[in-house]
């Protein structure tokens, strides 16, 4: 299964809004062929608030649809818009699935649509709908080990849960499974399967899915990172700069990301027939931030690597990373964006970018439409700058020289004189000197009057 369109309407920041996502075999039009296109991407970007989130859980709540509306132990709160103006309307959210053999009798495009109706207090109510199953299909929507409706979903919480906390049978005791594995993206005491809990069983009962299990996570680590495929005392360890060491011992970054890509295997192991490889499988995975404690040598790899590791996996990430962003081509972005109508009420838009994205440094990114600064520098030494560069442009050369070493070498070359010229400078060579230095700043004052 995979998502390839979602309607949203009244749902918490937006009133109305039509998205299509990437998912593997679906064509995109490139400018050129040098420009890295990952069909099974889909990258959000947007401010904190604008709406993101909300997004990964509208798709969850769309492809989900029957699920969450059964005794899933799904209790929806606040996620009908509500505004001062008006009372709350009904929320809608309808997903265009892309259905393989696994999901029923017959393959190919349905719609899926969950209504929520608004109650007191911010809480909200799914309404009873009949949803076009056979008993077959609604058998294969509750049943952990069918690959049907495959979908995962991590926030940006995700924690692992201490080994000996672990108990795999009283997890589906109040939840569904398959809302289970979305159920991080709404509730925040969620916790993912150690690794060491589902590698071991996966070793004794499926020695091929143990071993490509084993391949996956390692194709998907930073360079220089390796997971062991040989326990000792019971740990599965992580050889790192030299040094073999445990999953609780690890730095925080690689905690967030082994934490959900093992988890991810898990589910996957769950799902999928003995005689399929774990990377047949189909379905669609949301991660919220998923450059999450990630150093930036790591956010130049992370989401080319994992999902060229996973062809067969739709995947929908969010960040706030220029880095990540610049690894990936415009037709992976969609832009969240907030705005304000007649009456002073905010709503969020989605948008594609209207320029390519791909190989540009994060400065570039960020000074661009997509992110907007007007500099990447500190507010305080940016203003301080302008003001060197208004002094360049009416003084002489001692200023232009001054305006050129903060730029290239920051507040440590603010305060610094350089010595006095001994020669006689020309007032024609004096005006080149000072256009030269100051020709930076009317590029970046023009570039942010364009703006707006």
């Amino acid at each position: 299964m995979y998502v390839r369109t979602l309607s949203i309407q009244n749902l918490r920041c937006f009133a109305k809004v039509k998205l299509e996502l990437n998912h593997p075999g679906r064509e995109q039009p490139l400018r050129s062929d040098t420009i890295r296109h990952l069909p099974n991407v889909t990258l959000l970007l947007g401010d904190n608030g604008a709406g993101k989130t909300t997004v990964l859980r509208a798709i969850a709540l769309g492809a989900l649809a029957p699920v969450m509306a059964m005794s899933s132990g799904f209790v929806p709160f606040s996620l009908v818009r509500r505004t001062k103006l008006k009372t709350a309307a009904r929320a809608r959210i309808e997903a265009g699935l892309l259905l393989d053999e696994h999901e029923g009798e017959h393959t190919g495009e349905e719609s899926q649509t969950l209504t929520l109706r608004p109650l007191s207090d911010f809480n909200d109510l799914i309404e009873t709908l009949d949803f076009p199953h056979s008993a077959n299909i609604r058998k294969r929507l509750y049943d952990e080990r069918e690959p049907a409706y495959f979908i995962l979903g991590y926030s940006a919480n995700r924690r692992v849960e201490p080994y000996r906390n672990v108990d795999e049978s009283s997890r589906y005791k109040v939840r569904s499974p398959k809302y289970l594995r979305v159920a991080g993206l709404f509730e925040e005491n969620v916790t993912l399967m150690p690794l060491s809990v589902w590698l071991p069983q996966l070793r004794r009962h499926e020695s091929a899915h143990f071993r490509e299990a084993i391949d996956l996570i390692n194709r998907m680590l930073p360079a220089g990172a390796k997971l062991l495929g040989n326990p000792r005392h019971d740990e599965y360890l992580f050889r790192i700069g030299g040094s073999d060491l445990p999953f609780a011992a690890l730095s925080d970054g690689y905690r967030a990301h082994v934490g959900w890509i093992s988890d991810l295997l898990y589910h996957l192991s769950r799902s999928c027939p003995p005689r399929r490889k774990l990377v047949d499988l189909r379905g669609v995975v949301l991660v919220d931030e998923i450059d999450l404690h990630f150093h930036p040598q790591w956010q130049r790899q992370a989401v080319p690597k994992i999902a060229q590791a996973l062809p067969n996996l739709q995947f929908v990430f969010t960040t706030h990373s220029p880095i990540v962003t610049g690894t990936l081509s415009s037709a992976n972005v969609l832009l969240v964006r907030e705005c304000i109508d007649k009456n002073g009420i905010s709503r969020s838009v989605i948008e594609s970018p209207d320029e390519e994205l791909y190989g540009l440094s994060a400065d570039q990114i960020l000074t661009s439409n997509i992110f907007g600064l007007d500099s990447t520098r500190d507010s305080d030494f940016f203003g301080r700058l302008q003001t060197a560069a208004r002094e360049a442009r009416a003084g002489g050369p001692e200023a232009a020289i001054r305006y050129m070493r903060m730029v290239s070498a920051g507040a440590a070359a603010e305060d610094s004189t350089p010595p006095p010229s001994r020669r006689k400078v020309s007032p024609l060579r004096k005006k080149r000197t000072v256009a030269r230095a100051t020709s930076l700043s009317h590029k970046r004052t023009q570039r942010a009057k364009d703006r707006g």
